[in-house]
């Protein structure tokens, strides 16, 4: 054990840290756990190695800039950290070899902000890069910001206060479009994994995650993870604490966010994203310009689910013959649209005598957007436009007049 951990005080060898690059609300406190499980693999809470790296170099250059005057500039960086590297490996190394343990490893989120100087002080770490679904993440962050907001995204929410999703959406591009180049860019120390990957096909995932890390994954170890011991002291996600297995019950939650939330030169910047990620991207308002499948539609647009095809085909136009002239301000062209694993875009066009429901996409004056799970709820009477709305399950762009109409219309009593 010691021959080791002067590899890693020394930097080589090919042996170094481990660091978990990933946003919060992304898995990244189970994963913590899943490392920290391994016997040779001490990893404690957020150590934030990155911010405590960055300024113990600004602190060593500038002691260098005035004690080592014949170095060069280059040879005073280099110098500054190295000596980073020799105080924060002491000082790691000696807590993981009172676990017994030799490898360290820190997830703090905010490592984000420093993974040059985390990358260059530790030439030999291995960083693992982890990502989860852009709406579910959305949905997570939501769920845990009814009082307010983390201190990492409360900058994204000033800069856009009325649209919330749409923040946190900016914040989740810009930040996995950072982790993401650096993966590109040193492929060979990063290794790519997602929370759904974790939690779908543990065993598969983290055989292939452990190899990267060269070292051997058991099964066995999943046991220690959920086990009082295993938690330890509290930290992170709370939903944890509380987890006794690895559960798939979050996946797929961010279906229910409208798409309306987020505007089309967003939406565009998101599915490129989501596509070099390896997730499906989300339905285009725009088709001709950023052709996206529609998956429950087929080729000829007709929908592929039996409940939305009978309801664009029979409900809706039933309804808006019988119902159209109470809403004499509606003649204009509205549009719903339903996003999920179930999803389409369909096109009202209000200014016909008895109104027309087609699934070509067109201008409209509004949009509404909504899941596909909400919708039948709401044609259903199992929830009101109301409570949904309340929820931020509707969602509407455009005309925000014409949308309530359009609303009522459709799901008023």
């Amino acid at each position: 054990m010691q021959e080791t951990q002067n590899n890693v005080l020394n930097g080589q060898d090919g042996v170094g840290p481990i660091f978990v690059l990933s946003l919060e609300r992304s898995g990244s406190t189970l994963l913590r756990n899943i490392l920290d499980a391994h016997p040779d693999i001490f990893s404690p809470a957020e150590l934030h190695i990155g911010s405590l790296c960055q300024f113990m170099y600004e602190t060593s250059y500038s002691c260098l800039s005035q004690i080592a005057t014949h170095l060069s500039e280059e040879d005073k960086q280099a110098e500054a950290k190295v000596e980073v590297r020799r105080v924060v490996t002491e000082l790691m190394n000696g807590y993981a070899a009172q676990k017994n343990k030799i490898f360290w490893c820190d997830k703090t989120t905010v490592n984000i902000n420093h993974i040059d100087i985390l990358s260059s002080v530790f030439p030999n770490a291995k960083f693992i890069c982890l990502y989860r679904n852009c709406l579910d993440f959305v949905s997570s962050y939501l769920s845990v910001s009814k009082l307010g907001f983390m201190e990492e995204i409360a900058p994204y929410i000033q800069r856009n206060p009325y649209n919330i999703v749409s923040s946190i959406v900016d914040y989740w591009i810009d930040n996995n479009s950072a982790i993401h180049a650096f993966e590109l860019d040193s492929f060979q120390k990063c290794f790519k994994v997602t929370y759904e990957q974790i939690v779908s096909s543990p065993d598969e995932t983290l055989d292939a995650l452990f190899a990267f890390l060269g070292l051997a994954w058991d099964s066995q170890f999943l046991e220690r993870v959920f086990s009082h011991e295993g938690k330890g002291p509290v930290d992170g996600d709370i939903k944890f604490q509380f987890s006794t297995k690895l559960s798939t019950d979050s996946i797929g939650q961010g279906s229910k966010i409208p798409l309306t939330s987020i505007p089309d030169n967003q939406l565009v910047r998101l599915n490129s994203l989501l596509v070099k990620l390896g997730y499906p991207t989300l339905l285009c308002r725009q088709f001709e310009e950023h052709p996206t499948q529609a998956p429950t539609q087929n080729i000829n647009g007709d929908c592929a689910n039996p409940f939305l095809a009978d309801l664009f085909a029979n409900h809706f136009p039933k309804l808006i013959k019988d119902r159209l002239g109470t809403f004499r301000a509606l003649n204009c062209v509205c549009k719903l649209q339903v996003n999920g694993a179930e999803s389409g875009v369909w096109t009202f066009d209000l200014t016909k005598p008895e109104g027309l429901v087609h699934t070509e996409d067109a201008e409209a004056v509004c949009t509404l957007g909504v899941s596909a799970e909400v919708l039948k709820d709401l044609v259903s009477g199992k929830a009101t436009a109301l409570e949904a709305f309340q929820r931020g399950l509707i969602g509407a762009s455009g005309d925000r007049r014409m949308a309530i109409n359009f609303g009522r219309l459709l799901f008023g009593q």
